[in-house]
């Protein structure tokens, strides 16, 4: 079990392909991504991670511009090769579909640390049941899109098998049943129970250890290996986003200090320093890292003066911001934006 005290949080690389799955709808998801805090340049590191409260209100933000409910099942289709940190690869590398739920169940905290997914065995069937972690609430759209990547995952495989047994018994979700039920229905080709107490796949139990063509254990235990020292890296890099988030909110609220930020995680300035320093990181190194990131992004917006972004960014006056700028870039705000212009 992880550690209850630590703040759950959600793979950056799956959240880019949420992203990408609100584009598919014409919507921007930057001002989403802004109203719901995260920090957009997250999303192209990896590695890096974005708490579940946060991802919780894109989904909400998500769900009321697209005005579609499901928009959870069509994140499997914007996903990349990187999107799981290689969990994906690493269970259809399995010798069994035993085996790559086995493996989906002990990395999937890599893809996010708010569920942990149990693969059980009662009532002659096999069952798949994701378990909440910690405080924050599962939203239905995100059992959505976890639900339809394991779909999209072992389907491919299912297909090869050519098997005349059907694999998905049923499906139990939370979520209220929906006006227009057949895209479950349709996908899984088995009843779905909407409005029950826990989200579960019932599967086929007899063909768990069918063996599987693509089956390749050096590569299995390669990518496991791999996964193993994400797993042990994560609980750091909770505490690097979770000190980030205050950071950039602290930013927002024109009221930036490390008391301030301290107060906000409910700690010590002392406490707040020793965590950075385990992790090789100074709260500077963060502000700065911080305001960067947002600074190219401002000044991007023509219709913002200097004064403006100085302030946005904390910083006590537009020369201050300038001379900033000009470390970060070497060049002036100014001169940035004419080069931009030229492009």
């Amino acid at each position: 079990m992880r550690n209850q005290t630590t703040e759950s949080s959600v793979l950056a690389s799956w959240v880019l392909a949420v992203y990408r799955a609100i584009q598919s709808y014409g919507v921007d998801p930057d001002p989403l991504l802004q109203r719901a805090g995260i920090d957009k340049s997250l999303l192209n590191q990896h590695q890096a991670r974005i708490p579940s409260v946060k991802t919780n209100r894109l989904w909400q933000y998500a769900v009321e511009e697209t005005r579609d409910p499901l928009i959870g099942a069509r994140v499997p289709d914007y996903m990349t090769i990187s999107t799981l940190y290689a969990v994906d690869a690493a269970a259809q590398a399995s010798a069994t579909f035993r085996e790559m739920l086995q493996c989906s169940c002990r990395f999937s905290r890599i893809v996010t640390t708010a569920v942990e997914l149990h693969l059980e065995e009662h009532d002659g069937n096999g069952h798949l049941v994701f378990k909440k972690c910690g405080d924050v609430p599962l939203c239905n759209e995100a059992v959505d899109s976890f639900m339809f990547v394991i779909f999209v995952t072992l389907n491919p495989i299912l297909q090869m098998l050519n098997s005349s047994h059907c694999f998905y018994l049923d499906v139990k979700v939370t979520r209220p049943q929906l006006p227009d039920n057949r895209l479950y229905e349709d996908t899984f080709s088995c009843p779905v129970h909407y409005g029950c107490e826990d989200n579960a796949m019932t599967v086929n139990l007899d063909l768990l250890d069918i063996p599987l063509p693509g089956a390749n254990p050096t590569f299995t235990q390669f990518s496991e290996e791999m996964l193993v020292s994400y797993l042990c890296r994560i609980q750091d890099q909770d505490i690097e986003m979770k000190v980030r988030g205050a950071i950039m909110d602290s930013i927002s609220a024109q009221c930036l200090s490390k008391e301030h930020v301290a107060n906000r995680m409910n700690t010590s300035v002392r406490n707040l320093t020793r965590k950075l320093s385990e992790v090789d990181l100074t709260f500077n190194q963060l502000v700065d890292s911080i305001r960067q990131e947002k600074a190219i992004s401002l000044i991007k917006q023509i219709d913002l003066c200097l004064a403006e972004i100085a302030f946005q960014l904390g910083f006590v006056d537009a020369n201050s911001f300038i001379r900033a700028f000009r470390r970060w870039t070497g060049m002036t705000p100014g001169h940035y934006r004419k080069s931009l212009a030229g492009h």
